[in-house]
């Protein structure tokens, strides 16, 4: 695992326990979400996505927050590429 990567794995799983914690908002992670599906492209993009979502899967797990993050993945374009990737989960 190469420096850089180990950097933003680090980074992503700090800003899901600041959401834990509820010193971020639920659209700061919707947005984080989108813009990784969105350069879903490369792998430590998907694998930044896998550890948001493990991180702060239980707590974005909500109805409200459901339909917030449905909204954010049809706006993307990329809802078959979110399911297919919560099925690798």
């Amino acid at each position: 695992m190469t420096k850089t990567r180990k950097r933003s794995l680090g980074n992503i799983r700090f800003m899901g326990e600041l959401f834990k914690l509820q010193m971020l908002s639920e659209i700061i992670m919707h947005e984080c979400i989108t813009r990784l599906l969105k350069s879903s492209s490369d792998e430590e993009s998907l694998e930044c996505f896998s550890r948001l979502i493990t991180t702060t899967g239980k707590d974005l797990d909500r109805e409200a927050a459901k339909v917030d993050l449905m909204k954010s993945i049809r706006i993307v374009g990329l809802i078959g590429v979110y399911y297919n990737i919560i099925l690798v989960i």
